[in-house]
């Protein structure tokens, strides 16, 4: 039984979905408790979650491995701190989201009183996988827009940023990111971070190349597609497709990457995570050292 999520999840721990047979049932949450006096939350999607590491793949489940490698894990053991892991292949910011909203929630009636600190991360992932589920809240908001650009601002803000306002000022260890994708929108008041994960890989392998497309993946381009042709969005998708130029490098680059999988899923490899649980750890280190000279 999971003790460190505040909320009943025995009906919702389990899915089949990420598997060709639902012979593979995976979870999506997971904890180490170890009697620490700090506590590490982290938020995300398959990147998050381990997908591949330990040669992980949609009917193979190496948890021991897994939970050895992720970054959780990894920055945990940096930060001498318990960990719980909450993280779901393939799904959406939404849901990301609506996780923090419960640890958030969590944090502020006293759930883990008991820790000293609780360092929250929250790993975003590619836009518009939500896109068709939610297209009545973003029709309303979002139709009026002519531009590609503008169109994947708007929509972070409404599924995003929009729910973090509710909560500002962001507690300072409490921070955000975004996995292998990038918009260009300041998110400082935020707590974002200044780099995105596959950044960070690309820069430690001198590979030259900015992110700068709000999505890369099947589980995100065919719904977005299909939401522009049912609404008649023919200024966005024709931007989309101007756009797809930058997807296709960014495939090119993961396929070249030593950092990443080999799998075609190409996710982070376990030296990958190793990178940004130090990168992680550096940037909750600078927020700590006031609190150590006093």
């Amino acid at each position: 039984m999971i003790k460190l999520y505040p909320i009943p999840i025995e009906s919702e721990y389990i899915w089949n979905g990420a598997t060709q047979n639902g012979s593979n049932p995976r979870e999506w949450v997971a904890e180490k408790i170890q009697s620490k006096k700090d506590l590490l939350i982290c938020i995300g999607d398959s990147w998050t979650w381990g997908e591949s590491l330990g040669g992980t793949n949609l009917d193979f489940n190496n948890k021991k491995v897994r939970y050895t490698e992720f970054y959780t894990n990894r920055l945990a053991e940096k930060l001498e701190s318990d960990w719980l892991m909450i993280g779901w292949c393939g799904t959406s910011n939404t849901w990301i989201m609506k996780q923090y909203m419960i640890i958030k929630q969590a944090i502020e009636s006293g759930y883990y009183e008991k820790y000293e600190n609780v360092y929250v991360h929250v790993c975003l992932t590619e836009l518009f996988r939500e896109i068709v589920i939610a297209k009545q809240i973003i029709k309303k908001k979002l139709n009026d827009i002519k531009t590609f650009e503008d169109f994947s601002k708007s929509y972070f803000d409404i599924t995003v940023l929009k729910h973090l306002d509710k909560f500002l000022p962001i507690p300072k260890f409490h921070s955000f990111s975004k996995n292998c994708w990038d918009i260009d929108l300041n998110c400082d008041q935020y707590n974002f971070l200044n780099t995105t994960w596959q950044d960070l890989l690309f820069k430690k392998q001198k590979i030259n190349y900015k992110i700068i497309t709000p999505m890369v993946s099947g589980v995100a381009i065919p719904p977005f597609q299909k939401y522009c042709k049912e609404n008649n969005l023919k200024d966005i998708l024709k931007g989309f497709l101007q756009q797809t130029k930058h997807m296709v490098e960014l495939v090119r680059l993961f396929d070249v990457s030593k950092l990443n999988s080999e799998k075609s899923t190409r996710h982070p490899s376990a030296e990958g995570h190793q990178i940004w649980a130090d990168y992680l750890y550096n940037y909750y280190s600078t927020l700590r050292k006031p609190l150590q000279t006093l």
